[in-house]
């Protein structure tokens, strides 16, 4: 698989997430190693080209699309894995991982079809902290603890807490674990805009220029909509999660399946919980469970 060069020795593994890779003096950081597990492969291949010497991957979260092809690298090179703190239990176990969605141990393969594999990682951050070569600042929101990482050219590697626009397209409801706290992210990223000569995000084309501040800003405005066309789903009644999510997909023309309502059940109780400590929505409870009337 052919790299892509940013400037200043940059490099990026193509992929959905895209893996970093930054030069240093005594090897390579990769950030994300992305998946699947075969990803390895194309890795060890990149590393072998560019010289060896020592590995360090840095993740910026614990998921499992971005941790797969971790293990693979373990064994063939010896990389040495670094988390944030508070993303090291889940990095370590896909039961934890999995549960974070589904609220329990989820069935196998049920939630989505990634192999979610163990690894182990071998130290950890808190974030800001400089970080085998890069700046990791603390963007949490996607996840409770996750990390954006700042090269020294100015090229931040934003993770997830920042999607490509037709992935926010695409998902009508995009992932994040805390509402508030990924709104708060991206409003104080969009504030340090022009700051970053590129950015890159794990799902979608890297920008540089105008377009930094522009997608940040697409992002703001997905999840500062969702409210609104929660209301606008709901119709001013009381409603589940589950069914405003099923009625947000539905109106976002995304296939309604029991992975894509989960996943959106995430970020849509996060934002409830927000809603409901500004006094924006009522609980109601019931034989048919625990409803929602919201009122914007």
């Amino acid at each position: 698989m052919e790299l892509r060069k940013l400037g200043n020795g940059l490099l990026l593994m193509p992929g959905s997430p895209a893996t970093l890779i930054v030069p240093t003096d005594s090897g390579l950081t990769l950030v994300d190693p992305g998946y699947p597990a075969e990803r390895a492969r194309d890795l060890v291949s990149a590393i072998s080209a560019l010289g060896g010497g020592d590995v360090t991957v840095v993740l910026t979260h614990s998921h499992s699309d971005h941790v797969a092809a971790v293990q693979g690298l373990v064994e063939a090179v010896g990389a040495k894995v670094l988390a944030p703190r508070l993303e090291v239990c889940a990095a370590e176990s896909p039961e934890l991982r999995g549960a974070m969605t589904f609220g329990g141990r989820p069935p196998r393969n049920f939630i989505h079809s990634l192999e979610a594999l163990p690894i182990r990682v071998h130290g950890s951050f808190e974030a800001p902290a400089e970080v085998a070569g890069l700046r990791a600042i603390p963007t949490p929101g996607h996840s409770f603890g996750h990390v954006s990482l700042l090269a020294p050219s100015d090229l931040l590697y934003a993770g997830d807490c920042v999607f490509g626009e037709r992935l926010l397209r695409s998902v009508v409801v995009p992932y994040h674990q805390d509402y508030a706290g990924a709104l708060e992210t991206l409003r104080s990223l969009e504030g340090n805009a022009d700051t970053f000569r590129k950015l890159v995000p794990s799902h979608g084309p890297v920008v540089s220029g105008k377009r930094v501040s522009q997608l940040i800003q697409a992002n703001i405005r997905a999840l500062e909509e969702l409210p609104k066309l929660a209301v606008r789903v709901t119709s001013g009644r009381p409603m589940g999660v589950e069914e405003m999510a099923a009625r947000l997909l539905k109106l976002g023309g995304t296939p309604i399946t029991p992975s894509s309502v989960i996943l959106a059940c995430v970020t849509l109780r996060s934002m409830v919980a927000h809603l409901l400590e500004q006094g924006l929505a009522t609980p109601v409870a019931d034989e048919r469970g625990v409803r929602w009337k919201l009122s914007l």
